[in-house]
């Protein structure tokens, strides 16, 4: 096989593996509670759209009281009362928030920094890998009632890859999963092709 071929995969990460790279379609466009971002087309400010780099899962449980449910991605998401956009290169999340929003995002515990030039060419994330407790397996009505519906269902693996119905992976979602009894830890789930060794 020859040493440029690359091979896709379907991997749940909290982002921040340098050793992938996101591949698809890019996107169209390219500690009190946070306000929900707003749409310029409602006549409010435009969004903010950031690069934020995360701090290692271990670092964040270290920080928790309990175990969390959410990969760093979606604390920070749900942090910024903001949408989890997409993801760059190197598996940093995109997000997009209201600007008043940014020193929310930047104090959270799941953040090491935030950037407001996030980079050309970054990659939708639209769906998340759900991990449930052993013999709790969410039905169908239990996902609808989360806003989500099932794309794959790998049983013997306790887990299952899900998307929102709504099309949006955004802060009031990050919340529904935090409070659920059937979620044991959720993460973004984002199609990348490795790089071969010498190449990235």
């Amino acid at each position: 096989m020859c040493a440029r071929t690359v091979c896709f995969l379907i991997v749940c990460a909290a982002f921040g593996a340098s050793a992938f790279a996101c591949t698809g379609a890019p996107d169209d466009r390219g500690k009190g509670r946070p306000r929900p971002a707003a749409d310029a087309a409602d006549g409010a400010e435009p969004d903010a759209l950031l690069l934020v780099r995360l701090r290692p899962r271990q670092e964040v449980e270290a920080q928790s009281k309990s175990p969390p449910k959410l990969a760093p991605a979606l604390v920070a998401v749900k942090d910024s009362g903001g949408v989890l956009k997409g993801c760059d290169e190197a598996g940093n999340p995109v997000i997009a928030t209201a600007r008043r929003n940014i020193e929310q995002v930047r104090s959270s515990p799941a953040v090491r920094a935030v950037s407001e030039q996030p980079p050309e060419g970054w990659q939708p994330v639209t769906r998340l890998t759900l991990n449930y407790e052993p013999g709790e397996r969410p039905d169908e009505r239990e996902l609808k009632e989360l806003g989500l519906r099932m794309v794959d269902d790998y049983g013997k693996g306790s887990f299952m890859t899900v998307e929102p119905v709504d099309r949006k992976i955004d802060a009031a979602l990050a919340e529904r999963l935090q409070r659920s009894a059937k979620v044991q830890y959720v993460s973004p789930s984002f199609r990348i092709k490795a790089i071969p060794p010498g190449k990235g």
